[in-house]
């Protein structure tokens, strides 16, 4: 299970989920572990979520 998975489980309100997709995106522009495929699954999922809340 990755971070994104995690997240969508754990956090069921989309504003709360965005909040906390935008807060892993920005940690993960430094030197982290993560996988350039779940970096981009995790920005794909806040470009849907900003579609989605505004």
């Amino acid at each position: 299970m990755n971070i994104l998975e995690l997240l969508k489980k754990s956090i069921s309100d989309p504003q709360a989920l965005l909040m906390a997709l935008r807060l892993v995106a920005d940690l993960s522009d430094g030197n982290t572990r993560l996988s350039a495929e779940t970096r981009g699954e995790i920005q794909a999922k806040i470009l849907e979520l900003e579609a989605g809340v505004k």
